[in-house]
């Protein structure tokens, strides 16, 4: 019998794709998607266009364009529009405010900037922009699902932008309030959904006081969330490009990598597949091997 990922006593993976922009991040959720997993895609950045061009573009692995699978669904958030007269209002403030007045005065347009709510209220309940289909809350989906979040840098900009709307200067608690509300919501997506979890995210670089070199983490809100994220997922893997050559690595110096469904080694080819083939063998394994219940 072929296995069912909708019956896994395995919760799906939960991968972090990192990397700079144009490492192939978005495009390997095709991978993903052929792989007959239900992918639900939230589009927070401009990506969806990537995502589809999978089967769309022509390219030597891609000869002829294939039409878009029906088990691929999106979401795009639109940011609010911000228009000119609040930009004129905030310079209006800042020429005519004290710095310390500035930090402390709310913005009156704080209300516009929903973006934060909309994200959670989609995964609460998510609607296909394609079908014109609800689908539920997100932690109530099985392992034949996944919900992909591109990416981190939107989420935490989403998230700041909850806190303080276009106030131009931020208090350190505000930047507390908007590190934990990201680290919140991904713990509740990477402990509590049985579905898979891809969260999609550039890099930062930095220098390493002790041991020199460069440190590689994930874009995030401040230096005290980017070393919370890595080890709530399963597979933290680092996207490289090398000329026309995309790789995944999972063997960077300076990276926080993990490997628990793919190998510890440079090189990988980006191909959700191979995650999902090795998840598969001890989902099958793990239910062959439940003890039974003696009469």
């Amino acid at each position: 019998m072929p296995f069912d990922p909708a019956k896994s006593a395995l919760p799906g993976p939960k991968v972090l794709l990192e990397g700079d922009g144009g490492t192939g991040k978005t495009h390997a959720i095709g991978t993903l998607v052929d792989a007959g997993i239900e992918v639900f895609y939230l589009g927070i950045e401009q990506g969806l266009e990537s995502l589809i061009g999978y089967w769309t573009d022509v390219r030597p692995d891609n000869p002829v364009p294939r039409p878009v699978p029906a088990n691929l669904r999106w979401h795009k958030i639109e940011a609010p529009k911000i228009g000119f007269k609040e930009f004129a209002d905030q310079a209006l403030r800042v020429n005519t405010l004290a710095l310390d007045t500035l930090a402390k005065s709310p913005d009156p347009n704080r209300f516009l900037h929903n973006l934060w709510i909309k994200v959670s209220e989609s995964m609460y309940n998510f609607h296909d922009d394609r079908t014109g289909k609800d689908f539920g809350s997100v932690d109530s989906w099985s392992p034949d699902r996944a919900i992909v979040i591109d990416g981190m840098t939107g989420l935490c900009k989403a998230a700041m932008s909850c806190v303080v709307g276009s106030r131009p200067v931020w208090n350190p608690g505000d930047y507390q309030v908007g590190q934990k509300q990201v680290e919140s919501f991904l713990r509740l997506v990477c402990d509590h959904c049985p579905c898979w979890f891809v969260l999609l995210g550039h890099v930062e670089k930095e220098l390493d006081p002790i041991n020199g070199g460069m440190n590689i983490t994930i874009s995030a809100i401040g230096g005290k969330l980017s070393p919370l994220i890595a080890p709530m997922f399963s597979d933290v893997v680092y996207t490289t490009r090398e000329g026309n050559k995309w790789s995944w690595n999972t063997a960077k110096s300076g990276v926080a990598c993990k490997a628990r469904n793919l190998p510890w080694k440079d090189g990988i080819t980006p191909d959700f597949r191979i995650i999902y083939n090795t998840w598969a063998g001890r989902a099958e394994a793990a239910a062959l091997g439940e003890p039974k219940v003696p009469s």
